[in-house]
């Protein structure tokens, strides 16, 4: 009867175990898929927006690491435990990127980037916003693309103004079509 017991007990843990690695190995592939979703063809959205378009912009600074020469990231060792060479502190050059708040000191805008340009999207709607979401039917016209580059130029005329000085170059607001980058 005890071994009937131990029988029961062992296979009910191995079913607790077994249905936790289905858990744990359905979770992992939704991170997956939510880790690629935005290289997947579906749930995309579209906006037809005016935005500006400029050259990812880099602060440039010196960064401190602790190496031996060959093998970096040492916390508080005075010899390396790969190589045995004393560990020294050097200074490197390094950059990091400067989001739309730094450059302009506001969320007013937010930004995409890819392949060393910063995409700048208004964050606010505008009475002359095209709706993508719903089956609502819009002409494209040239006026409209005109109205709605004044309407945002307009509306973020400060925010260009910071953005211009900070980069030292003329921006331009531009109108296309994206997909959702959010």
């Amino acid at each position: 009867m005890e071994d009937r017991y131990k029988l029961e007990r062992w296979l009910r843990n191995f079913l607790k175990l077994k249905i936790t690695m289905v858990f744990a190995w359905a979770f992992k592939i939704k991170s997956l898929t939510n880790k690629y979703k935005s290289k997947m063809s579906l749930d995309r959205t579209i906006h037809l927006e005016p935005f500006i378009k400029i050259p990812v912009q880099y602060e440039h600074y010196e960064k401190e690491i602790k190496t031996c020469g060959e093998h970096e990231n040492h916390k508080g060792d005075e010899f390396c435990p790969k190589c045995g060479k004393p560990i020294t502190t050097q200074k490197i050059p390094a950059k990091s990127t400067l989001w739309n708040e730094e450059l302009i000191g506001s969320e007013n805008l937010y930004h995409y980037v890819e392949d060393e340009t910063m995409y700048l999207f208004s964050n606010t709607k505008s009475e002359t916003d095209i709706d993508t979401d719903e089956n609502v039917f819009t002409t494209l016209t040239p006026e409209l693309i005109s109205t709605m580059i004044a309407e945002f130029t307009e509306k973020h005329k400060e925010d260009i103004e910071l953005l211009e000085a900070k980069i030292k170059a003329k921006v331009k607001v531009e109108f296309g079509f994206v997909y959702d980058v959010h």
